[in-house]
């Protein structure tokens, strides 16, 4: 019964999100949430607490979607999205493994520099400016970002939501970084078969194997090699390793790659990456904290400097001025946005209402992994569900593995299993996560102005599934 209850909001919200449409499973999930909480004795004023700590974090997510749909609007204004349909041709003959490597490069790029949900923002328009349908590429860059995300933003996932946290060693960090990477690689056998059977249904083109397996094989055993020396930045020199290849290919093919329509996203990558160097620390750590909301156990904080907003509006800047563009291009924006806003809430409010720990008791969420803890050996095969289940609830891979590392610890010495080995299922769960949860797929679909967030859910959850129950698989006999 204890898990019933506390699994019912994300039940609702699940089902109702893929069979009703994600409005109408927010609404409810919403209701349902709320309900509960009072259920359980909530005070008023934490739940005004809540609140806040929503909104504080719906302003969060608004950044980065007011910040690429300025971009993507400059872009479009400035003519400069047309150079780079023109200058796309150039990366490979083939306009489907082309596809790929845009939507698989710039992923891996983007969220080992920048993560908050940067690339679901920033390459779904590109890709829908090339010509490919918005509901594919919305659903390939997720796929992709669930296999990259596992090491974040310069390790995001591991060294702050596992290793500062639970005081982890060097040697356990490498362990988990390897086994993680090990995980997501067996998972890619599941979901990119899947990708391109939609691929190919919604375009009805069949794409050359061959080449696009060499390109993806490539980028991806260099992710899987530098997830064993360097995990922090696997999915950067990763990245760019494959970009090299590319540029090799090129200058052999005498089709040498334009690289001039590319300086906005490449400045873009130098801005995001500037306050990870220790130099300008100073900027990424800049935030507003409000702890203790209305007297309660409630915080929250703004994360100013490590947002892409400030990024994204200053290339914006340089293009207008470079392009002397006149148009007035913040109404739809701030328009777009705002719309957004009015789905985000109440799914963050959700979210804070599970993942609310009150004074001598658990979150609903810790209640549903003490229940799956129960289970016994089974429990090992939930473990990446449970991982997904956090960055579902969570919107972060980051988030997940902070709030689900203790229980998944307690699970693993329950069963007498490996503590490693079981953290490794919950990062890679969490990573997993990414492609279906709904911050993103918002996120997304926002930006190339696609209304259909429900298919974009049916798309991402069957592969998503089958790849957390091979991962439960192999970890039930590790």
């Amino acid at each position: 019964m204890q898990l019933l209850l506390s699994s019912l909001p994300l039940l609702l919200l699940i089902a109702l999100s893929l069979f009703r449409g994600v409005q109408t499973g927010v609404f409810f999930g919403f209701l349902t949430a709320v309900a509960l909480f009072f259920a359980r004795d909530g005070d008023s004023t934490i739940l005004g607490a809540l609140s806040v700590s929503s909104a504080v974090n719906t302003l969060q997510i608004l950044f980065i979607v007011f910040g690429a749909l300025l971009l993507h609007s400059t872009m479009m204004s400035s003519g400069r999205l047309a150079d780079i349909q023109q200058a796309a041709a150039h990366l490979h003959p083939n306009p489907h493994v082309r596809f790929f490597l845009i939507a698989s490069v710039m992923t891996c790029f983007f969220e080992g520099v920048a993560g908050f949900g940067t690339p679901g923002a920033l390459v779904p328009p590109i890709l829908v400016s090339l010509g490919y349908p918005a509901l594919l590429s919305v659903t390939s860059v997720l796929l992709f970002d669930a296999l990259f995300v596992l090491f974040g933003a310069v390790g995001a996932p591991i060294i702050l939501g596992l290793q500062e946290p639970l005081q982890l060693s060097e040697q356990v960090v490498a362990n988990i970084s390897a086994q993680s990477a090990l995980l997501i690689a067996l998972s890619s056998v599941v979901i990119m078969p899947l990708l391109l059977r939609a691929y190919s249904k919604e375009t009805q083109a069949k794409v050359p194997l061959l080449p696009l397996a060499g390109w993806l094989g490539l980028q991806f055993l260099l992710f899987l090699l530098c997830s064993f020396f360097v995990p922090s930045l696997a999915s950067i020199l990763a990245a760019f390793g494959t970009i090299l290849a590319l540029i090799m290919r090129s200058w052999h093919a005498k089709t040498p790659l334009r690289l001039r329509p590319w300086l906005p996203y490449a400045a873009l990558l130098a801005l995001l990456f500037l306050p990870k160097l220790p130099w300008f620390r100073f900027i990424k750590e800049s935030a507003v904290t409000f702890t203790n909301l209305f007297g309660s156990n409630v915080s929250t904080t703004l994360m100013i400097g490590s947002s892409p907003l400030f990024a994204f509006i200053l290339v914006s800047l340089v293009l207008l001025w470079q392009t002397k563009g006149k148009r007035n291009l913040l109404p739809p924006v701030l328009s777009k946005t705002g719309k957004i806003a009015l789905l985000l809430f109440p799914l963050l409010m959700l979210a804070k209402i599970m993942a609310y720990t009150p004074i001598g008791g658990f979150s609903m969420v810790a209640e549903i992994g003490q229940a799956l803890a129960s289970f016994g050996q089974g429990t090992l095969f939930l473990s990446p569900f449970l991982g997904a289940l956090g960055t579902f609830v969570a919107g972060s891979a980051t988030v997940s593995n902070i709030m689900l590392a203790p229980t998944q610890i307690q699970i693993a010495q329950q069963l007498g299993t490996s503590t490693d080995w079981v953290l490794s299922l919950q990062t890679t769960g969490a990573a997993l996560g990414n492609a279906i949860c709904l911050f993103n797929i918002i996120a997304a679909c926002a930006i190339v102005h696609l209304p259909d967030y429900r298919a974009v859910l049916q798309k991402t959850f069957l592969p998503i599934f089958l790849a957390l129950a091979l991962v439960g698989l192999v970890g039930s006999f590790g």
